[in-house]
């Protein structure tokens, strides 16, 4: 096995494309039996297909004691966390917080107990209930870049993304089926309508 983790996922969707026991299971299989070659985009996609519901995992007859050593739920698992760091808005931001998770946690609580300290001990607001400690204005200063950074950071991030797998134009019709896909969960039925096999 290889140690670059898209090498590695590129030889286990090799391996899957021509066994094709799984071809029903979810969104990844149907993907991979499309295509004889597989490029890096094309597998940091299959890696952002897959939700890591284990089926094919648990039906594989390569897995570990076999010498392909199949797991590609496994291998699809470290090309999605490489692809989401890379394509994290802004740029630096993933590696920041693989180096101080526990500091950025700390300073969110203390900012947060600042802002609570602030509203408690200072009349900012002069309305009756909760308007006499914050107000309308204040609350809107405070929450719109906290509703609209975080789309415009994740608009960003799939921006970068798409144009690293390679898609293309996006069509109005395309939205529509992915809208209409995400709101049925199609993907989390497990091929059979049964689920995933983690579920209570």
């Amino acid at each position: 096995m290889y140690d670059n983790p898209i090498q590695e996922a590129r030889r286990q969707v090799e391996i899957c494309n021509a066994c094709r026991y799984c071809e029903g299971y979810c969104s990844v299989f149907p993907a991979i039996t499309s295509a004889r070659a597989f490029s890096d985009g094309d597998i940091t996609h299959l890696a952002n297909l897959c939700h890591n519901c284990r089926g094919c995992y648990y039906a594989c007859q390569y897995t570990d004691p076999h010498e392909f050593d199949l797991n590609l739920p496994k291998a699809l698992a470290e090309v999605r966390y490489d692809s989401w760091k890379q394509h994290a808005w802004p740029v630096g931001f993933s590696a920041l917080f693989d180096r101080a998770g526990v500091l950025i946690a700390s300073l969110s609580v203390l900012v947060a107990t600042v802002l609570f300290y602030a509203i408690a001990n200072f009349d900012i607001g002069g309305g009756d209930g909760f308007y006499a400690y914050i107000t309308h204005s204040v609350l809107v200063v405070i929450f719109a870049p906290v509703f609209l950074l975080p789309l415009f950071a994740l608009g960003i991030s799939l921006r970068s993304y798409w144009h690293a797998a390679g898609g293309g134009a996006i069509s109005l019709s395309d939205l529509r089926a992915a809208f209409a896909s995400a709101a049925q969960m199609k993907n989390l039925q497990g091929g059979h309508g049964d689920g995933c096999n983690f579920e209570a």
